[in-house]
């Protein structure tokens, strides 16, 4: 009877090795470019829409935790902001809020859907948080372009998305941010037009390509 009991430990100690082998990622590190575009509003700036397009680029590095698992920290240059919808006849003269910042997002991705013959995973989700920090601003025909100085110069965010992979390496990524931290302290703004923070919403489609 110990003998088949033994016998059933090694076993089960056997299958698990195997199983936590089977989870490793066969390499622990990677790169990824990326390259795309951001549609983003500002909440506060009485312009409805995501009409602000601004480029979304740069690389990111890969931590494999399983093969189903890693974490993301990337470094991207990102134009944000806000302008109106030009058919909106409210805003008579055209205006626009142009933020451009240097954005590290901080993600955990979990993948799914494994296609065996090319060993990948087609599909995979993500959430997590982005830093950022504004490095140049272009504020045309607005009522904040007098108080740019005032603008806070970090941003931080919470950000969560999904991608589709067609190959081992490309995907298309599409993702949602919202800062948590608004563009304006309203504590230290003299100018009584401002009665809000200001809050960047910004939706991305980028197309991402592993090294």
């Amino acid at each position: 009877m110990k003998k088949f009991y033994s016998i059933l430990l090694l076993v089960f100690i056997a299958n698990s090795l195997r199983a936590q082998e089977d989870a490793l990622p066969t390499t622990r590190f990677g790169a990824t470019i990326v390259a795309g575009f951001n549609a983003s509003q500002i909440d506060g700036d009485d312009s409805a829409g995501f009409n602000k397009v601004g480029i979304n680029a740069g690389l990111k590095s890969d931590i494999f935790l399983t093969r189903k698992t890693e974490i993301n920290v990337g470094i991207l240059f990102s134009q944000r902001g806000s302008r109106p919808d030009t058919k909106n006849e409210t805003f008579l003269d055209e205006f626009i809020f142009g933020l451009s910042y240097i954005q590290v997002p901080v993600l955990f991705t979990f993948k799914d859907w494994y296609q065996s013959e090319e060993e990948y995973y087609r599909v995979r989700a993500f959430a997590g948080l982005s830093f950022g920090r504004l490095v140049s601003t272009r504020l045309d025909q607005t009522a904040f372009d007098s108080t740019p100085e005032l603008l806070q110069k970090n941003s931080l965010g919470f950000h969560f998305g999904a991608g589709y992979s067609f190959t081992p390496k490309m995907r298309v990524v599409a993702e949602f941010m919202r800062d948590i931290i608004p563009l304006y302290n309203v504590r230290t703004i003299p100018n009584p037009i401002i009665n809000t923070g200001l809050i960047i919403r910004t939706v991305s489609f980028t197309l991402e390509y592993s090294l």
